[in-house]
């Protein structure tokens, strides 16, 4: 699979932004538990329908230890959001509130199509003190949007951290249960710098290799006052970080949800996704 991102440009002019397939794939054997390719006992298993194509198909979820009823309730694809947002003392006042008119313009957007509310997955983890998993994943039609308060420092590399193990722990709980799921992605949102040492090195390392490899997709964006290029070295190389123009958090988070909307209502072997062009909202950082 490929998406094409818009105009998220390289500083080597290059457009469009290759992801590769899932790094996950799964058999549907007829009359059978759903299971991973990789084989093993079939789990106990509970019949559940999902929408396809416009109509309805029955599918066998695997059920057992790792198993969760929100599987058999909602059997439909997965969509994986992570978002980790700066909620630092420098970004008090109006980019705070904008933050979370942005986060809850989000969740609007999303609802409208009621496909994508049923397979958007957001976890939301806050940096700013200290590092918080602020919401664990759930699906969009129930999620309750935060109210997030600045304070703090920028512990970044901690939230990357968490970032990275939260979408592993996820995956896994797919896995587990059998249920088919889009390339998670990994939306890092600053006004800042790492405070937190060697940490967000490592981090970064971990999710940009990551990215390399398909395992999820790393986007990175520098409010205004952020270090443009630390946060350079923090990005996934092929897809250099935008620099939000001024407070156009909402623009940002319009594009964020018609993009994951996008990729959830596509097949899961999708060839190719493309997503809208970013310049209404976002530079590329220098």
């Amino acid at each position: 699979m490929q998406y094409l991102a818009g105009d998220w440009t390289s500083p080597w002019g290059e457009t469009g932004i290759a992801f590769q397939p899932p790094d996950e794939r799964f058999d549907r054997p007829v009359g059978g538990a759903v299971s991973a390719s990789s084989g093993g006992p079939a789990q106990p298993s509970r019949t559940a329908v999902r929408r396809q194509g416009g109509g309805e198909a029955t599918m066998t979820l695997a059920f057992g230890d790792g198993g969760l009823p929100e599987f058999v309730d909602n059997p439909e694809n997965r969509c994986p959001v992570v978002l980790l947002l700066d909620a630092s003392a420098s970004m008090r006042g109006a980019a705070m509130d904008e933050l979370n008119a942005g986060v809850a313009a989000f969740r609007r957007q999303i609802l409208i199509d009621e496909t994508a509310s049923l397979r958007v997955e957001l976890s939301i983890i806050a940096f700013g003190g200290e590092v918080r998993l602020v919401r664990d994943f759930t699906t969009i039609d129930d999620l309750i949007t935060p109210q997030l308060e600045a304070g703090g420092d920028t512990p970044m590399g901690g939230a990357l951290d968490l970032g990275l193990k939260t979408l592993e722990a996820r995956k896994a709980v797919y896995r587990r249960a059998g249920v088919h799921y889009y390339r998670p992605w990994l939306f890092l949102i600053t006004d800042g710098a790492p405070t937190d040492g060697p940490l967000w090195q490592e981090a970064a390392m971990r999710a940009q290799e990551a990215d390399l490899y398909g395992r999820l997709s790393f986007f990175t964006v520098g409010v205004e006052g952020a270090d443009m290029d630390i946060l350079g070295e923090i990005a996934a190389a092929n897809r250099p970080p935008l620099k939000l123009q001024g407070l156009k958090f909402r623009e940002l988070f319009q594009w964020l949800s018609t993009s994951v909307r996008r990729v959830s209502l596509s097949r899961v072997d999708a060839e190719r996704v493309t997503l809208p062009p970013v310049h209404g909202w976002a530079q590329v950082g220098v």
